[in-house]
C-alpha cells in the first residue's frame, strides 16, 4: 500500500490482482490523517472492498464446505449431508484448511496420495472435492473451475479385480459361515429381494403380505441418523413380488421374529429383528459380514454386495434389465447395467462353448 497527500488529505492506495484476467487493479480510499491506526484501517477497508467483488477471495476450505453443504441440505436428505460432512472433515484434516481459492489440483492430489489411503478412498475424496469446486465456481466463490477439471481419479487395480457381486459357491460358503440365525436370515432375505439394508430393516410385518405374495417398500432407516424416513428416491417406493423360495424364507423370518419379540418384549411391528427382538443395526451387521466373508471366501465384503448379487442371479435367469431395475427401485443405475451385461456376456460365452461340443451332421 502506498500513500499520497492531496489537498491536505491522504489517499491510501493498494494494488490487487484480478484472478480472472490476471491484471492488476488499484483501489483507493481518502482519509484526513496518516497515522498507523489510519493505515491499518485503510488496509482493512481496501481488502474488504476487493473481496466484495469476489465472495470467495478469502474463504477457508472449511467455510466453503459449510456453504456448500448448507445449500445441498435444502434439497438432499439429512443422512446424505451427514455422510458427506464426515468425508469433508477428513479431507480438511488431510490437506489443511487453506484459502479455498489458493488450492491447486497438484497440491490436493499429492496430499491425498501421501495419506496412505487406498485408491478407492482417495477417489471418493477426489469426487467430493470436484463436486465442491464445480459448485463453488457456479456460485462465484472461486473464479475458475480448473481444480475440478484437472483433479482426476487415480487407477484402482484392486477395484477392477474385485467382483461387485458374489458367485454361487461364494454365497453358499458365506451363508454356511454365518452362525447367528438372525444374520443368516437377513443375508438370505437381502439376496432374494435385492433390497437395500435400510429398506429391509425398516419393514414392518404389515408390509409383507404373504397372501398376495408382495412386499411394499415405502420406508428406509438411515445408517447415519438411525431414523426412519422415506427411501432413497421416488422410484424406490415400490411393491415387489415374493417368489416361492422367498415365500418360504419369509415364513421362517416371521417365526423367528415372533419368538424373539415374545421372549424379549421386543418391537412388535418389526419384520426383521435380532436376538433381542429389536431391529438390526447396520454397523453391527456390517462388521459381522466383513469378518465372516473374509474368513469364508477370502475377501471382506459389504452389505450392498447382496443387492448386486441379486442383479447377477436375476440376469442369469433371463430377467430383463428393465424388470430388474423396477424390482430394485432404480430409475437408472450404471452398476446394475455393468453387472447385467457382464453376466449376460458370460452366459453367451457359455452358449458358444456348448455349441462347440455339438455335432449336428455326422460324416457319411
Amino acid at each position: 500500500m502506498w500513500i499520497t497527500e492531496r489537498n491536505g488529505k491522504y489517499v491510501f492506495q493498494e494494488r490487487f490482482k484480478d484472478p480472472v484476467t490476471g491484471q492488476h487493479k488499484v483501489l483507493t480510499t481518502t482519509r484526513s490523517k496518516n497515522t498507523k491506526q489510519e493505515q491499518r484501517a485503510a488496509r482493512e477497508y481496501l481488502t474488504q472492498k476487493w473481496e466484495s467483488y469476489f465472495p470467495g477471495a478469502n474463504l477457508r476450505l472449511s467455510d466453503l464446505i459449510d456453504r456448500y453443504l448448507d445449500a445441498k441440505g435444502r434439497i438432499n436428505k439429512p443422512q446424505t449431508i451427514i455422510g458427506q460432512r464426515a468425508t469433508y472433515n477428513t479431507i480438511v484434516k488431510l490437506i489443511g484448511n487453506a484459502k479455498a481459492n489458493t488450492l491447486t489440483a497438484a497440491y490436493v492430489r499429492d496430499k491425498f496420495l501421501a495419506s496412505g489411503k487406498k485408491p478407492k478412498t482417495i477417489n471418493i475424496f477426489i469426487a467430493r472435492i470436484r463436486a465442491l469446486y464445480y459448485w463453488a465456481y457456479a456460485n462465484d466463490y472461486v473464479q475458475s473451475d480448473a481444480l475440478a477439471k484437472k483433479l482426476q481419479t487415480i487407477p484402482d487395480q484392486e477395484r477392477k479385480a474385485a467382483p461387485k457381486y458374489l458367485e454361487h459357491d461364494e454365497v453358499q460358503k458365506l451363508l454356511d459361515a454365518c452362525d447367528l440365525e438372525y444374520y443368516n436370515l437377513l443375508f438370505r432375505f437381502l439376496l432374494l429381494t435385492g433390497l437395500r439394508f435400510g429398506e429391509a430393516v425398516a419393514l414392518n410385518i404389515s408390509d409383507v403380505d404373504l397372501k398376495t405374495r408382495t412386499i411394499t417398500i415405502s420406508k428406509n432407516i438411515s445408517r447415519q441418523t438411525k431414523k426412519t424416513g422415506t427411501p432413497k428416491t421416488k422410484a424406490s417406493i415400490r411393491t415387489i413380488r415374493i417368489q416361492p423360495e422367498l415365500l418360504a424364507l419369509c415364513h421362517d423370518i416371521l417365526k423367528y421374529t415372533r419368538r424373539q419379540v415374545m421372549l424379549n418384549a421386543g418391537d412388535k411391528s418389526a419384520f426383521l429383528v435380532n436376538d433381542f427382538g429389536q431391529r438390526i443395526n447396520y454397523d453391527a451387521a456390517y462388521m459381522y459380514l466383513r469378518k465372516k466373508s473374509g474368513r469364508s471366501i477370502g475377501r471382506a465384503v459389504g452389505l450392498h454386495i447382496f443387492r448386486h448379487t441379486h442383479v447377477s442371479f436375476c440376469a442369469e435367469q433371463g430377467m430383463s434389465i428393465a424388470a430388474i431395475s423396477r424390482r430394485l427401485g432404480h430409475d437408472d443405475s450404471e452398476i446394475t447395467k455393468q453387472i447385467y451385461f457382464h453376466v449376460t456376456e458370460k452366459q453367451r460365452e457359455k452358449d458358444f462353448d456348448e455349441m462347440d461340443q455339438i455335432v449336428l451332421l455326422t460324416s457319411c
